[in-house]
């Protein structure tokens, strides 16, 4: 999400632009003022990606308030609004990305936001944040402080953090925590196990500086994070963000998919966390069947058979994954890497119940050969 700052001194013009914005899902504002004075001081030490500016303000102008604005937030993109069109040259030779007269309007404000999307570098949407403290969750539990491994004192320990972690920023009930963890002890038996684990599990989260802290409410905990690269975090955003920002689509599934080592905490086998797991490999298997559909549109039958196939690795019964891939071998005319998914397909464990992905991929198989070689498959 890209975050901008509003700059107006016609508050009827202000709220008429924050309006029309507030509506995009792809922008954040972080800021609007009347008063071009006061924005270098309250946006001192704020994110900002892009500013839109009026000219003609008291006091300064926005031509030298986007000048400011730069000089402390480099690579910030700028947007001027006015009721005077002959600002747009000088507008263009200080490199605005939009220049939009008023009165504005909605259509017109949008392909503003679509120019700066387009300008913007894609390390915008895929950078890891720069910090030395890291989470992951795919494939296994694993944190970092810099370079060192955290090690944990105990399972349980090591647990009731992926526990907290999976209900991030929730209050959860002692007596959920003990249903979910400790089921198979005597309440208060469980209660004392709770309690210590708690008191270690914060002592091997001290080397995190207070950016990961277990707070307690009306008996009730919850995991609170801050300043902190956590892999499922990011990789959401990449995923939501593919879908927002279409001139950047291909590089952000392709940084979702590099984050996506394993399932979520596939090797520590909590029942607790399946749903999670099952919603964030669907959402992996989407990325790379969209990705796979791009590369289609473009011809490339190689990069979408890899694509696919790792797709169909993960979620054998996607039957729109395997639609794409036949297309896909039927495009490269490739007989050699189909008749060998094939039967790999025959060779893979399946429950009796679900044979019926068996019988639909012979049947696209048998049809996509005879359409290659132009003979029946014997």
């Amino acid at each position: 999400m890209l975050r901008i700052i509003l700059v107006d001194d016609e508050e009827d013009t202000l709220r008429e632009i924050e309006e029309i914005l507030s509506g995009d899902r792809r922008l954040q504002i972080v800021g609007t003022f009347t008063d071009p004075l006061k924005v270098l001081e309250q946006t001192d030490g704020i994110e900002i990606h892009c500013a839109f500016l009026d000219i003609r303000m008291p006091a300064i102008d926005g031509f030298e308030l986007g000048e400011r604005l730069k000089q402390r937030h480099p690579g910030l993109l700028t947007v001027y609004i006015t009721a005077y069109s002959e600002y747009a040259v000088e507008a263009f030779e200080i490199n605005a990305v939009d220049y939009v007269l008023k009165p504005v309007r909605k259509e017109r404000l949008l392909k503003s936001v679509d120019r700066m999307i387009a300008e913007l570098p894609i390390n915008k949407f895929t950078d890891k944040p720069h910090t030395a403290y890291t989470v992951q969750c795919f494939e296994r539990l694993e944190l970092f402080t810099g370079e060192s491994f955290v090690e944990w004192n105990t399972k349980k320990s090591m647990e009731l953090f992926a526990y907290l972690l999976y209900h991030k920023g929730k209050f959860m009930r002692k007596e959920k925590i003990i249903d979910d963890l400790w089921s198979e002890y005597e309440y208060d038996n469980a209660l004392i196990n709770l309690h210590t684990t708690i008191y270690r599990t914060r002592k091997t989260l001290d080397c995190f500086n207070n950016r990961i802290g277990i707070e307690y409410k009306s008996n009730c905990y919850s995991l609170q994070i801050q300043d902190i690269y956590y892999d499922v975090d990011e990789f959401d955003r990449a995923y939501e963000h593919s879908k927002l920002f279409p001139e950047q689509r291909i590089a952000l599934l392709k940084k979702a998919i590099s984050i996506y080592r394993g399932d979520y905490l596939e090797e520590d086998s909590y029942i607790w966390c399946i749903g999670l797991q099952q919603n964030l490999k669907q959402k992996y298997t989407e990325c790379l069947k969209s990705l796979a559909t791009i590369y289609l549109s473009n011809k490339d039958a190689d990069n979408a058979i890899t694509s696919l196939e790792t797709a169909i690795d993960k979620d054998p019964y996607n039957y729109e994954a395997i639609d794409l891939l036949f297309y896909a071998y039927r495009l490269k005319k490739d007989l050699h890497s189909m008749t060998a998914f094939y039967k790999k397909v025959n060779e893979r464990p399946y429950d009796p119940f679900e044979e019926d992905v068996l019988h639909y991929v012979k049947g696209l198989f048998l049809k996509s050969y005879k359409n290659i070689s132009g003979k029946e498959f014997l």
